[in-house]
């Protein structure tokens, strides 16, 4: 299986605002505290990238799986929930 990428799917101007996992499709979103600078944009998707887990064959992986209704929720209002 090939390693997973984050893709950007989503851009506020030049700053990345929504990115996916290209294995799973988990959705990570930029908090709006965030979202004044390119380069605290693009950390902020590569740290929720490096932090998630894929789900494996069977749907499972071991951690909670939000959707991006309730990233948004989350991001938007500041807080970070593993």
């Amino acid at each position: 299986m090939s390693k997973p990428t984050l893709a950007v799917v989503e851009w506020m101007g030049l700053v990345p605002a929504t990115a996916v996992c290209s294995q799973c499709g988990f959705e990570f979103v930029v908090p709006v505290s965030e979202m004044c600078s390119v380069e605290e944009a693009t950390e902020s998707l590569q740290s929720q990238f490096e932090e998630h887990r894929c789900t494996n064959e069977n749907g499972n992986s071991g951690v909670g799986r939000r959707t991006a209704t309730q990233n948004r929720v989350l991001t938007t209002a500041g807080r970070r929930q593993g």
